[in-house]
């Protein structure tokens, strides 16, 4: 899925963008919910929860992960039963027998403030997936995504993407497009 974001809103320092309750469970509303784990890898105000919440999915089946502590503090308030940890997506991990979808909006900045504060596993990331002179935020979430992905059991990614990943046709994003071809199944954009 995709969403033009305003470029010049005063979010970009950080990336973050919310996307209203409607429009989340607009987009989950058209995917099956059911089986697996649903990790919203960068929560903000938690409207993905909200939206997964109230369309069905037990709370034991969310996990919520968000790296700006105000944010985490301020949904954990509501108490919604599911589990949130408050780090960085560069540094967290699962371990799990099912299916995990990652479902959410991703953070959108260039440059990618973990290119300071994560340098080294940038690095180790974009070696391994063969993805060189990119510097978003966002491409650099999914290449932590698709690892966590990939050391699990699979599943799959319900993600509100920048329309520039997909349109910016230098020969970095050719091959970051190329990978996402390889990997992933892109079914819509808006």
């Amino acid at each position: 899925m995709i969403e033009q974001k305003n470029l010049h809103s005063s979010k970009e320092v950080h990336g973050q963008y919310m996307t209203p309750v409607s429009l989340a469970e607009d987009l989950l509303s058209n995917i099956k919910l059911g089986d697996g784990y649903y990790i919203e890898p960068s929560f903000g105000t938690g409207n993905f929860i909200d939206a997964l919440l109230s369309l069905g999915v037990s709370s034991e089946k969310i996990l919520g992960v968000e790296l700006y502590q105000s944010l985490f503090d301020s949904y954990k308030t509501k108490d919604t039963g599911v589990k949130l940890v408050c780090e960085n997506i560069y540094d967290f991990n699962i371990e799990t027998k099912g299916k995990i979808n990652f479902v959410g909006n991703l953070p959108f900045r260039t440059p990618a403030n973990s290119l300071t504060t994560h340098k080294s596993e940038i690095q180790r990331l974009t070696k391994k997936y063969k993805i060189k002179g990119v510097r978003e935020e966002c491409v650099f979430f999914l290449l932590k995504l698709t690892e966590l992905l990939q050391n699990n059991n699979g599943g799959e990614l319900h993600l509100i993407l920048p329309k520039i990943i997909f349109t910016n046709n230098s020969k970095f994003f050719v091959r970051f497009n190329e990978f996402l071809d390889q990997t992933y199944e892109v079914i819509g954009n808006t």
